[in-house]
């Protein structure tokens, strides 16, 4: 039964995962070119993170109680609720941009917290979990190199408003296929949900620091996960551009975590985290050295090639800590990754909000200074991450 629901919970993946690159990565570009606003853009965003902060606990009190199928369900409806309203919507979407991030937000929520339980289901520690690892990793890889350039061809060649429209339709039949899917995954309750036990005492501990990297990396990334993109948009005014911009970006991306996997180690944790920190904020200079087509593309290149250097030691100590802290508990385990998504989330929020506030006093003049600002926000991450031994001990 283990085989039987990975390989299906493979499948469902592929395609879940298709259907979100061929659609979600251009949501922004779509509101943009119905109504050119930065501000409409970051509160759609803020919508999106919001919901997700208040969703992780939920998902994962109902993964516990109702079995881990049941939020991978949900989370297909939802997204493909919000896909459809935005086609229903046409040209009104700008109105609705926080109830559509909303519901995009406790789609991701549910999807995110659904596959880390099942991928605990239907694996053993050991070699069969890391070759799963890989074949995911495989499979979103492709899937961000390819549907994103399919996209950008199939909206240049159909135009702006049909082709969109094409492409919200086209990830809505993948999600659909998704959940048909989705829907025969077996996942059995897991009793209680001791999400308390995750939140630490107080901040100066081992498992505090490592939230507050974590918050610092949100920090940053609330903001670059949506700006870059646009910004390729915003001055070509291409699709295409910006489906050739996020697929360079993916595969600069795949190929350095592959270089990170074969030469990097644990001793080599806070040593990368700095080289990141500092490369994060020199890249950082490159939009306060202008503001064109080309200083956007090397800023977004840049970014994606030095992000095994921040999220791998980060997330590779978060692994190690809920081994020592949670041991073989799987709900502990799950618990301690929800309250991670929560602080990431969170600090997303508070990033987002930053720049609402920021573009509502100064205008879009502010908006490089800001990318320049969080740029360099790892510094923090790496300083709480030097507060505890690089490489843990094991659970007893």
């Amino acid at each position: 039964m283990r085989l039987q629901g990975l390989v299906r919970l493979g499948v469902a993946t592929g395609l879940w995962t298709f259907g979100v690159s061929l659609s979600a990565p251009f949501l922004d570009a779509y509101l943009w070119s119905l109504h050119p606003s930065w501000t409409l853009i970051a509160e759609f965003n803020l919508a999106q993170f919001g919901a997700m902060v208040v969703t992780f606990p939920v998902a994962g009190w109902l993964a516990r109680r109702r079995g881990a199928a049941l939020p991978l369900r949900c989370a297909a409806v939802v997204i493909a609720v919000a896909v459809g309203a935005f086609l229903a919507f046409g040209a009104a979407a700008p109105r609705h941009v926080v109830g559509l991030g909303i519901l995009l937000g406790v789609g991701w929520g549910l999807y995110w917290l659904a596959q880390f339980v099942l991928n605990i289901d239907f694996t053993q520690p050991g070699p069969g979990r890391d070759r799963w690892q890989a074949v995911a990793g495989l499979m979103t890889t492709a899937a961000g190199l390819a549907a994103p350039l399919a996209a950008g061809i199939l909206v240049a060649a159909a135009g702006r408003v049909l082709g969109f429209r094409w492409l919200l339709s086209g990830g809505l039949t993948f999600l659909a296929a998704s959940l048909l899917v989705a829907a025969g995954l077996p996942s059995a309750p897991g009793g209680a949900f001791p999400f308390r036990a995750a939140v630490p005492n107080r901040v100066a501990d081992p498992w505090g620091y490592l939230l507050l990297a974590h918050g610092a990396l949100g920090l940053r990334d609330g903001v670059y996960l949506f700006a870059p993109a646009l910004l390729v948009f915003a001055l070509s005014g291409s699709v295409l551009d910006l489906g050739v911009y996020l697929a360079v970006t993916q595969g600069v991306s795949m190929a350095t975590y592959a270089a990170h996997s074969r030469w990097g180690g644990p001793q080599w944790r806070r040593p990368s985290l700095l080289l990141g920190a500092g490369l994060s904020a020199a890249v950082g200079l490159v939009l306060a050295a202008g503001l064109t087509v080309l200083h956007v593309w090397a800023f977004g290149v840049l970014t994606a090639a030095l992000a095994p250097l921040l999220q791998v030691p980060i997330e590779a100590c978060t692994l190690d800590l809920i081994a020592l802290r949670a041991g073989t508990d799987r709900a502990a385990r799950v618990s301690h990754t929800v309250v991670k998504e929560v602080v990431v989330n969170a600090a997303r929020v508070v990033s987002v909000s930053l720049m609402i506030g920021v573009l509502a006093v100064a205008g879009t003049a502010s908006l490089r200074p800001w990318l320049v600002a969080v740029a360099a926000t790892p510094f923090i991450a790496w300083w709480a991450v030097s507060r505890f031994p690089a490489v843990l001990p094991g659970p007893a």
